[in-house]
Protein backbone atom coordinates (compact mmCIF):
# COMPACT_ATOMS: atom_id res chain seq x y z
CA UNK A 1 0.00 0.00 0.00
CA UNK A 2 1.29 3.46 -0.93
CA UNK A 3 0.92 6.20 1.61
CA UNK A 4 0.48 9.76 0.48
CA UNK A 5 1.35 12.72 2.60
CA UNK A 6 -1.63 14.93 3.19
CA UNK A 7 -1.08 18.12 1.26
CA UNK A 8 -3.19 21.19 1.27
CA UNK A 9 -3.62 23.34 -1.77
CA UNK A 10 -1.89 26.69 -1.08
CA UNK A 11 -4.44 28.52 -3.24
CA UNK A 12 -7.31 27.08 -1.19
CA UNK A 13 -5.49 27.99 2.01
CA UNK A 14 -5.11 31.56 0.73
CA UNK A 15 -8.80 31.76 -0.12
CA UNK A 16 -9.78 30.45 3.31
CA UNK A 17 -7.43 32.89 4.99
CA UNK A 18 -8.79 35.81 2.93
CA UNK A 19 -12.37 34.89 3.86
CA UNK A 20 -11.49 34.67 7.55
CA UNK A 21 -9.72 38.03 7.46
CA UNK A 22 -12.61 39.64 5.55
CA UNK A 23 -15.11 38.41 8.15
CA UNK A 24 -12.97 39.75 10.98
CA UNK A 25 -12.51 43.07 9.17
CA UNK A 26 -16.26 43.38 8.61
CA UNK A 27 -16.94 42.81 12.32
CA UNK A 28 -14.28 45.36 13.29
CA UNK A 29 -15.59 47.89 10.75
CA UNK A 30 -19.08 47.60 12.22
CA UNK A 31 -17.65 48.54 15.61
CA UNK A 32 -15.65 51.44 14.14
CA UNK A 33 -18.75 52.81 12.43
CA UNK A 34 -20.19 53.54 15.88
CA UNK A 35 -17.27 55.72 17.04
CA UNK A 36 -17.54 59.49 17.37
CA UNK A 37 -15.33 61.93 15.45
CA UNK A 38 -13.25 62.50 18.57
CA UNK A 39 -12.74 58.76 19.10
CA UNK A 40 -11.76 58.19 15.46
CA UNK A 41 -9.35 61.14 15.62
CA UNK A 42 -7.65 59.68 18.72
CA UNK A 43 -7.29 56.28 17.03
CA UNK A 44 -5.83 57.80 13.85
CA UNK A 45 -3.45 59.98 15.88
CA UNK A 46 -2.19 56.94 17.81
CA UNK A 47 -1.77 54.95 14.59
CA UNK A 48 0.17 57.77 12.93
CA UNK A 49 2.42 58.11 15.99
CA UNK A 50 3.06 54.35 16.07
CA UNK A 51 3.91 54.35 12.35
CA UNK A 52 6.30 57.27 12.86
CA UNK A 53 8.00 55.42 15.73
CA UNK A 54 8.44 52.38 13.49
CA UNK A 55 9.44 54.23 10.29
CA UNK A 56 13.00 52.87 10.28
CA UNK A 57 12.21 49.25 11.27
CA UNK A 58 9.42 49.19 8.65
CA UNK A 59 11.86 50.53 6.05
CA UNK A 60 14.40 47.87 6.95
CA UNK A 61 11.78 45.12 6.64
CA UNK A 62 10.67 46.48 3.25
CA UNK A 63 14.22 46.46 1.88
CA UNK A 64 14.92 43.02 3.35
CA UNK A 65 11.74 41.52 1.94
CA UNK A 66 11.73 43.11 -1.51
CA UNK A 67 15.43 43.66 -2.12
CA UNK A 68 14.49 47.07 -3.54
CA UNK A 69 15.47 50.57 -2.56
CA UNK A 70 17.43 52.16 0.23
CA UNK A 71 16.44 51.97 3.87
CA UNK A 72 16.93 55.72 4.42
CA UNK A 73 14.68 56.59 1.46
CA UNK A 74 11.98 54.19 2.57
CA UNK A 75 12.15 55.54 6.14
CA UNK A 76 11.69 59.08 4.77
CA UNK A 77 8.65 57.95 2.76
CA UNK A 78 7.25 56.19 5.83
CA UNK A 79 7.59 59.39 7.87
CA UNK A 80 5.95 61.37 5.05
CA UNK A 81 2.97 59.00 5.16
CA UNK A 82 2.74 58.94 8.95
CA UNK A 83 3.36 62.66 9.58
CA UNK A 84 2.51 64.78 6.52
CA UNK A 85 -0.49 62.75 5.41
CA UNK A 86 -1.70 62.62 9.00
CA UNK A 87 -1.47 66.43 9.33
CA UNK A 88 -3.44 66.78 6.07
CA UNK A 89 -6.29 64.48 7.09
CA UNK A 90 -6.35 65.39 10.80
CA UNK A 91 -8.78 68.35 10.54
CA UNK A 92 -11.18 66.54 8.19
CA UNK A 93 -14.60 65.66 9.52
CA UNK A 94 -15.55 62.10 8.66
CA UNK A 95 -18.36 61.37 11.13
CA UNK A 96 -21.90 62.69 11.02
CA UNK A 97 -22.63 66.02 9.31
CA UNK A 98 -19.49 67.05 7.46
CA UNK A 99 -20.84 69.95 5.39
CA UNK A 100 -23.96 72.06 5.25
CA UNK A 101 -25.18 74.43 2.55
CA UNK A 102 -28.32 76.05 3.90
CA UNK A 103 -28.83 78.12 0.76
CA UNK A 104 -28.95 75.02 -1.44
CA UNK A 105 -30.65 73.06 1.35
CA UNK A 106 -27.97 70.37 1.20
CA UNK A 107 -26.50 68.51 4.15
CA UNK A 108 -23.62 66.08 3.60
CA UNK A 109 -23.46 63.22 6.08
CA UNK A 110 -20.44 60.93 6.28
CA UNK A 111 -21.34 57.26 6.22
CA UNK A 112 -18.81 54.40 6.34
CA UNK A 113 -18.60 52.48 3.08
CA UNK A 114 -17.33 49.17 4.45
CA UNK A 115 -14.21 47.05 4.35
CA UNK A 116 -11.56 48.20 1.87
CA UNK A 117 -9.19 45.79 0.14
CA UNK A 118 -6.12 47.44 -1.34
CA UNK A 119 -3.09 46.41 -3.33
CA UNK A 120 0.30 47.48 -2.01
CA UNK A 121 3.21 47.71 -4.47
CA UNK A 122 6.55 46.05 -3.82
CA UNK A 123 8.36 49.29 -4.63
CA UNK A 124 7.02 51.11 -1.56
CA UNK A 125 5.06 48.63 0.54
CA UNK A 126 5.27 50.22 3.97
CA UNK A 127 4.63 53.87 3.11
CA UNK A 128 1.68 52.89 0.93
CA UNK A 129 0.28 50.67 3.68
CA UNK A 130 0.65 53.46 6.26
CA UNK A 131 -1.11 55.92 3.95
CA UNK A 132 -3.97 53.57 3.13
CA UNK A 133 -4.44 52.49 6.73
CA UNK A 134 -4.64 56.07 8.00
CA UNK A 135 -7.10 57.30 5.37
CA UNK A 136 -9.29 54.22 5.69
CA UNK A 137 -9.36 54.47 9.47
CA UNK A 138 -10.15 58.19 9.30
CA UNK A 139 -13.09 57.42 7.00
CA UNK A 140 -14.19 54.50 9.21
Amino acid sequence: MVEYAAQTDPDLDSIRNARTLARRAHAAQSDLAELSQEQIDRVVEAMAAAATDQAVPFARMAVDETGMGLEADKARKNRFASETIYRFIQPMRTVGVIRRNDQARVVEIAEPFGVVAAIVPTTNPTSTAIYKILICMKAR
